[in-house]
């Protein structure tokens, strides 16, 4: 086996691992914002349910802006670590997602 075919090909097992290893760190980070919007909105919610005196659940906004934050947070770290610019496209489109529904979650508190 020629040996420029060898070194190429453990180059790109190497960058596998790296970009593995991204996707790995980008979820963990993820996920912590997750948990960290899911407690704001349900200490919100509580409040406000009892301040309001409501006997019916608020509406689940806030459970869309959470996916839409995680989605975004991930593509654009993606990006940032990886230089693949569609990453950033993905990670741009869910902003309007991300503001529509935190303004729908606001206006119905």
């Amino acid at each position: 086996m020629d040996k420029n075919k060898v070194l190429e090909k453990s180059r790109k097992e190497n960058n596998m691992e790296y970009e593995e290893k991204i996707y790995e760190k980008a979820s963990k980070y993820g996920i912590f914002l997750i948990f960290a919007l899911c407690v704001f909105f349900i200490v919100t919610k509580g409040i406000v349910s009892d301040m309001r005196g409501l006997k019916e659940v608020l509406p689940f906004f806030d459970l869309v802006a959470i996916a839409a934050v995680f989605s975004c947070f991930n593509c654009i770290y993606r990006y940032i670590k990886l230089k693949d610019k569609k990453q950033l496209y993905y990670g741009i489109i869910m902003i309007p997602s991300i503001v529509w529904a935190m303004y729908k979650y606001f206006i119905t508190l």
